[in-house]
């Protein structure tokens, strides 16, 4: 009974990790053409459309 609780437990804290992963993705910081990170990272966007000021 223990050692099915402590799999749950590992199983759920995986779990929790990959819906992190999918909710927050992790982006890569390269440059482009001689910009910084910041304004780099909308060149990069997998989702094509970034909005900044």
């Amino acid at each position: 009974m223990e050692e099915t609780e402590q799999e749950t437990g590992v199983l759920k804290e995986e779990l929790r990790k990959l819906k992190l992963e999918i909710a927050i993705p992790q982006l890569e910081l390269k440059t482009y053409s001689g910009l910084g990170p910041a304004a780099s990272k909308a060149m990069f966007n997998p989702w094509g459309v970034s909005i900044g000021g």
